[in-house]
């Protein structure tokens, strides 16, 4: 019986905590506007040692130039070309979707 009674209180742990979602995770399905969209990305990217330098305001300019595709081209927000893997334990992997270097 007490068993039955841990097993069902880790259930309902588990339940509850996955209810909500992380301002992460609604920035990249596009729940905010564009603009808070991209806040909420770049401060997520800025988190992070590698990212910590990278400078919003020229970053999508300078990146939609090196892409072929004009959906990537033509792009203003951050979630076109990165996204969230998410792993087995809520764990996220961030990940970009590169352009394609062309054959010489």
């Amino acid at each position: 019986m007490r068993l039955l009674r841990i097993s069902a209180f880790c259930v309902l742990l588990i339940g509850v905590s996955g209810c909500g979602s992380a301002p992460i995770e609604k920035a990249f399905e596009g729940e905010f506007s564009e603009i808070e969209n991209n806040k909420v990305i770049f401060d997520y990217c800025q988190s992070c040692h590698v990212h910590r330098k990278l400078i919003p305001a020229t970053h999508v300019s300078e990146k939609t130039g090196l892409y072929q595709n004009n959906k990537f081209r033509a792009t203003k927000e951050c979630r076109t070309c990165h996204y969230l893997k998410e792993h087995f334990l809520g764990d996220f992997e961030r990940k970009t979707i590169r352009p394609i270097r062309e054959r010489i």
